[in-house]
């Protein structure tokens, strides 16, 4: 950063149109070509006499390119390398820039840091006019496409077209739908752009190509059509991913092309990747409403016979698709293997295909799925034993659903209080009544551990529905007498639980160890919420036990909100000491310096009438203290002192309104929060002197919240300052969101670079 800042005017104006055209879509690899004559549109006039020196650019690539403390330079050279051996399949972005750059001359890479520096504080900045025009001629034929959506984010349609034309021309696809799509929204005689599209994009990649036959039939370019199916995408394209091919097949299909879905068909049935099943399943449907009966017939072999099997929904959707394809003896192959890896599944698989083969109607992998995984689903896991019992009933296997239950109730642990709880609740619902016996006469309720009195209350209540009273009672004795009880939630439903089998003595054990034990009330949220459930379940004496442990005297303070709602929770329950001593706590203490809590605690103040306490804040002098990092907060405090009518509050507002125009704007919604609390007072120059500050310094990293604060900046006609935002927002790659849908026919063919309509053009007045 040092350097950057240090480096003569030539060398920074080398190192800025290096950060732009990173931030515009460059890669990393920047040919020195664009870098040289992008960097006089960086200069002032005076600066620009330097460019005379013909040691100019020698003198500043020294500077830019020498290391410095063991790091590289801003500017580190490229190395391009010959490899040893020519390799198969699609080029990386290196190689291509390695090839790229014998053809462009040098290129050099930013440093990183200075990458993200200008990605940062450069977003808003206005690009020189003519850089657009330097990257169409400069720039790396692999950056035309991202340049071209960078330049028509910004309202430039034309240099957009440009670069997308001059992508296409070197085999982008997906610049050449963009380009189709770009010049039909600007000038509807786009024929000439779509016989260019058609002629040049390249045919390897399935996804663009089928994107672009899609898009240059919907807007009627038959011409366009003709000349991309005439040269053969079906022989072109990649058969890495058959969803891909899948949705190139139906494209072909619609356009009546049955030649080159044929070949395409063939070459995809035969060669296609089938590592990912949902896309094998898309494949086939498409080969299958394509009509291409021998080539869905080669795919389903193969898929029936390789494809993986891992994944049982997967499997289930590739099973479907082989049935609408009436390919049944594949189908049967497919299921045949998935069964056999499922006896190495996981028991929630298992169940998966279970139900899914089941309604397929093929019997012989179901019959293998029940037998199999029954024997081996692992005992204490009742979860897994629901799932795949829950498969087995669907299937209409009774016999092995009670034979999977009898072996959970027969091995899982009775020590493990929620397995067991989780288990006698599965068998219940489903009515295993001998299962229910088997796990009963294990005597559960004598040996299962006391964790959890809530899992202990949901024991209790199964023991009783099982007819199992002796077991209620023994649990019950035990659970009052060693449950923890550091869950007060937790006790109330197991007194709950008591009281509704008549264990009134029990009952009174278990509240005087409530009472004895410690418990915890520094959380304000904690113990809001541990009285609200308590109020619900009618635990009048545990409330009791929670308020002599005097939490509004201990509660922390650190969190307002969680207080503010403990404080209207004891205000309900008429629990006038403790609102007392709480109100009391938290004005005497609360953070003045800020504004959301102190806003926060006023409000909850005259919620509940509490004066005194309110003239105790006050007295503290909030206004002057408040931090001005948070202008929705701001907003808030003076919205809630504005409210103060039983207390002497204007000079706080006062005090408050001078200093809100100064605070931080990073976050516009929340200053727009704040616009609108000075507009309602009103404080009309402290809005305006706001509004300045925001239209010139907001941060643009959200465009919605940017948005949000241009319209309210039209609502208050403050022109110039929705100028200055209109021309942050269009530089920043927003133009779209500038404009209301009134001005939108204005901006037909974009804008210039002054901001001002474009006049018309068209695909002719492209280069």
């Amino acid at each position: 950063m040092s350097r950057y800042r240090n480096a003569l005017p030539a060398a920074r104006a080398l190192i800025d149109a290096a950060m732009d055209a990173r931030r515009l879509g460059c890669g990393p690899h920047l040919p020195q070509a664009l870098l040289v004559e992008a960097a006089p549109l960086y200069l002032r006039d005076t600066e620009c006499e330097q460019l005379d020196n013909p040691r100019w650019l020698a003198e500043a690539l020294a500077y830019l390119t020498r290391p410095c403390n063991g790091i590289p330079g801003i500017l580190t050279p490229v190395r391009t390398r010959t490899p040893r051996h020519r390799r198969v399949g699609r080029a990386g972005p290196a190689a291509a820039a390695q090839r790229a750059g014998a053809k462009t001359g040098p290129l050099y890479r930013l440093a990183d840091y200075l990458d993200q520096h200008g990605a940062c504080h450069r977003a808003d900045r206005l690009i020189p006019s003519e850089f657009w025009i330097v990257a169409a001629q400069h720039a790396l034929p692999s950056d035309f496409g991202p340049l071209g959506r960078a330049a028509q984010a910004r309202g430039l349609y034309r240099d957009a077209a440009q670069l997308w034309k001059n992508a296409t021309r070197h085999g982008d696809t997906h610049a050449a739908v963009d380009l189709v799509q770009h010049m039909l929204a600007v000038d509807g005689e786009s024929d000439s752009a779509a016989r260019w599209a058609a002629t040049h994009a390249a045919l390897n990649d399935p996804d663009a190509v089928s994107d672009l036959l899609h898009n240059l039939q919907k807007a009627g370019a038959w011409g366009a059509v003709a000349l991309l199916l005439a040269r053969d995408p079906a022989e072109h394209a990649a058969l890495d991913d058959a969803a891909y091919l899948a949705d190139l097949l139906r494209v072909l299909h619609e356009a009546g092309a049955h030649d080159q879905v044929t070949k395409l068909a063939g070459r995809a049935a035969a060669g296609v990747d089938l590592d990912h099943l949902y896309a094998t399943g898309s494949l086939l449907s498409a080969l299958r409403e394509a009509g291409a009966e021998e080539q869905l017939t080669t795919l389903a072999d193969r898929a029936a016979a390789d494809s993986p099997v891992d994944d049982a929904t997967a499997v289930v959707e590739v099973l479907e698709a082989l049935r609408e394809a009436g390919a049944e003896e594949q189908l049967v192959t497919l299921a045949d293997r998935a069964a056999a890896y499922a006896r190495f599944a996981e028991p929630s698989d298992v169940a998966k295909l279970l139900i899914g083969i089941h309604e397929l109607g093929v019997t012989g992998p179901v019959t293998a799925l029940v037998r199999d995984p029954v024997a081996r689903t692992p005992p204490g896991h009742p979860d897994a034993m629901g799932r795949l019992w829950y498969a087995l009933r669907y299937v209409k296997a009774d016999r092995h659903a009670r034979v999977l239950a009898d072996r959970a109730a027969t091995h899982v642990a009775v020590t493990d209080l929620a397995a067991v709880v989780t288990l006698l609740g599965a068998l219940r619902n489903a009515g295993a009544r001998k299962a229910i016996r088997t796990l009963l006469a294990r005597n559960p309720a004598a040996h299962v551990s006391l964790g959890s009195a809530s899992s202990v209350a949901e024991l209790l209540k199964w023991l009783r529905q099982a007819g199992a009273g002796d077991q209620a009672d023994v649990l019950a004795g035990r659970a009052a007498a060693h449950v923890a009880v550091g869950d007060l939630y937790g006790v109330a439903k197991l007194l709950a639980s008591l009281r509704d089998m008549g264990a009134d003595e029990h009952a009174e054990t278990l509240t005087g160890r409530a009472a004895a034990a410690p418990i915890p009330v520094d959380d304000p949220q904690a113990v809001e919420d541990l009285l609200w459930r308590l109020r619900h379940a009618g635990a009048g004496e545990l409330i009791a036990v929670l308020l002599s442990r005097n939490p509004a005297g201990q509660v922390s303070l650190d969190k307002m909100s969680a207080v503010t709602r403990l404080l209207k929770t004891l205000h309900d329950m008429r629990e006038d000491e403790q609102v007392t001593r709480l109100a009391g706590r938290a004005a005497a203490e609360v953070a003045v310096d800020d504004p959301e809590a102190v806003a926060t605690l006023l409000t909850s103040l005259c919620e509940i009438q509490a004066v005194d306490h309110i003239r105790t804040l006050l007295a503290r002098d909030p206004a002057s203290h408040a931090a001005l990092d948070q202008p929705d907060a701001m907003a808030d405090l003076l919205m809630s002192l504005s409210k103060l009518h039983d207390v002497e509050a204007d000079a706080q507002v006062t005090k408050l309104t001078l200093r809100a125009p100064h605070v931080g704007v990073d976050n516009p919604q929340a200053v727009v929060e704040l616009m609108i609390a000075l507009y309602h007072l009103p404080a009309n120059q402290q809005l305006r002197t706001l509004a300045d500050r925001a239209a010139t310094h907001a941060a643009l990293d959200d465009p919605s919240a940017a948005t949000w604060l241009l319209r309210a900046l039209r609502e208050l006609k403050a022109t110039r300052e929705v100028a200055v935002l209109i021309g942050r927002l269009c530089a920043a790659g927003h133009f779209r969101r500038c404009f209301q849908e009134e001005h939108e026919e204005s901006y037909a063919f974009g804008r210039e670079p002054d901001g001002r309509p474009a006049t018309a053009w068209t695909w002719h007045d492209l280069e």
